[in-house]
């Protein structure tokens, strides 16, 4: 099921967009019925279903096997939400991220058993594939969509920084993935031919230093917008060690 599960979230990539907002925009959402103008909960709530559905298809695609079915309970969640049905999620009683995972757990196994009450409509092998022993391996599937979409904010808001900037950070870190065994040296003389900048093995040794930096900051404060208000910065180390992100960080200044 792995390989399938890592073959669904790459062919999901290709029918989502991923647009920010954060956990305040979520309580904007949430308490819009009480007198929030109508437009604003509105662009609110359509601002976090961007920013979440990329996670959560993924997650239905690896969930169901079938991205007709993953199309179908996607739209249904979006409607729920849109309807208003997490109006009640309080970020104090825990991440958002698990509230998801629980509301969307429970959307697949209802068409699981909608689906075999249908004759001939489930295989035996559908029907072995999603006995209570694979939940374990849905829930990794799920922190890995979540994991995989907030890599890919902190990447796009690195390039941004870049561009603000005038660094080369974002480009340094990449060219290093790129060429991860080689040495200082080699990899100065990499840096230095791709983008026209003088390069020691030392001052490559800085600028990856720095870029790392640069990437934890963007990273911590992206895993914080997940959290609830006023999360703690031992909260984000949790968060991130349990998406396995924390291999990412850098030593926070005291």
């Amino acid at each position: 099921m792995t390989k399938l599960m890592t073959h669904n979230l790459e062919l999901s990539d290709a029918r989502l967009s991923q647009i920010q907002t954060n956990w305040l925009e979520l309580c904007c959402a949430k308490d819009g019925r009480t007198g929030q103008l109508d437009v604003e909960c509105e662009s609110a709530q359509r601002a976090i279903l961007h920013r979440y559905l990329p996670a959560v298809y993924r997650y239905l695609v690896a969930a169901t096997h079938d991205p007709n079915i993953a199309d179908d309970l996607a739209q249904e969640f979006a409607y729920r939400f849109l309807r208003g049905d997490f109006r009640n999620v309080q970020p104090e009683r825990g991440r958002f991220r698990h509230f998801l995972k629980r509301s969307l757990s429970n959307m697949v196994k209802d068409q699981f058993r909608r689906r075999r009450r249908e004759p001939n409509t489930l295989s035996d092998a559908e029907i072995e594939s999603f006995h209570d022993d694979s939940l374990e391996t849905l829930d990794q599937c799920f922190n890995a969509a979540w994991r995989r979409d907030i890599l890919a904010r902190v990447w796009d808001a690195s390039v941004e920084c870049d561009g603000t900037a005038a660094s080369f950070d974002s480009a340094i870190l990449r060219l290093r993935s790129e060429h991860s065994g080689m040495s200082s040296q080699q990899f100065a003389e990499v840096v230095q031919l791709k983008t026209d900048r003088p390069m020691t093995a030392v001052a490559v040794r800085q600028a990856l230093h720095r870029a790392r930096q640069r990437f934890s900051v963007l990273l911590r404060a992206e895993v914080k917008q997940s959290l609830c208000p006023g999360a703690t910065e031992s909260e984000i180390d949790q968060e991130m060690m349990d998406l396995g992100l924390w291999k990412y960080a850098m030593p926070r200044n005291p």
